[in-house]
């Protein structure tokens, strides 16, 4: 299951998500209506992290407030749509 940082970054971006340039990380945070909604993430700019595990992509799915690996990688892999993962978050009552 693991899958690309490119692929990541490019899916958060194309989902809505704000990229902000950190020390070591880049904070992706996810607006509404210009408004944050508290989901964010941070990818790492590490040359180890080319490759996030496993490990890495269960955190990153609790911090986008995703049920599911499967809702996970359909947000990476892209079957799942910018109005898909924003109802998935107003389910949650999230914003």
């Amino acid at each position: 299951m693991p899958r690309k940082r490119t692929a990541i970054e490019t899916a958060l971006k194309a989902k809505g998500f704000m990229q902000e340039a950190c020390a070591h990380h880049d904070k992706y945070m996810y607006y509404v209506d210009d408004k944050f909604t508290g989901v964010h993430t941070r990818i790492s700019r590490g040359s180890k992290y080319r490759d996030y595990s496993d490990n890495l992509l269960s955190k990153m799915k609790k911090q986008l407030k995703l049920n599911s690996n499967n809702e996970l990688l359909a947000l990476i892999d892209c079957p799942m749509t910018k109005e898909q993962y924003k109802q998935i978050l107003h389910d949650k009552d999230l914003f």
